[in-house]
């Protein structure tokens, strides 16, 4: 964004017919520029924020708890499913997270993705989906006890994969519009 108001700035802030400046060209286009940097500053800061808030999640069960793998999922998966399933895997990129804790998404996620009624969304995960399950359930189990993390987590995760994208949705021309 930042290089296309550059590019504005140097198209409006000069005349190329009679070599003129258009300083009311300029004056909205610095605003606008400072305006982007303002932006930047709030995303690093928030970013920072979420670095220092963040909670280090070894497993989405209590302590005392012992997963075990479901091996039925993997015996209601074919050969396509698996490599479609390891092809999703890939691309959350579930296992930048300590094992056990990627172990339980994982086995979460092969569920989601054997339901018919969820297969397509699974489809679509990334690592931000991931993400911001874990947090809404950090969250929701530090203000109560979770009594039932797995299906819990499950839904958090299919909520995650319907929100992540409208919450980072905004109109820059409103960004960009500013305290007039």
């Amino acid at each position: 964004m930042l290089a296309i108001i550059k590019q504005k700035y140097k198209i409006n802030g000069v005349n190329v017919n009679n070599n003129s400046i258009n300083v009311d060209n300029n004056t909205q286009i610095e605003r606008e520029i400072e305006i982007e940097r303002e932006i930047e500053r709030e995303i690093e800061t928030e970013t920072e924020r979420e670095t220092e808030n963040k909670i280090e999640m070894k497993s989405i069960y209590p302590s005392d708890h012992v997963p075990q793998k479901n091996k039925k999922l993997d015996e209601m998966m074919d050969e396509m499913d698996k490599i479609a399933f390891e092809k999703i895997v890939l691309q959350s990129q579930v296992k930048i997270y300590n094992e056990g804790l990627a172990n339980e998404i994982i086995e979460i996620m092969k569920e989601i993705y054997i339901n018919p009624n969820t297969k397509k969304k699974i489809l679509k995960i990334k690592l931000e989906n991931i993400d911001y399950a874990l947090k809404n359930f950090s969250i929701a189990n530090t203000r109560s006890q979770i009594q039932i993390p797995k299906a819990y987590f499950k839904k958090c995760l299919l909520s995650a994969l319907e929100q992540t994208e409208l919450s980072k949705q905004f109109d820059i021309n409103t960004a960009l519009q500013g305290d007039d």
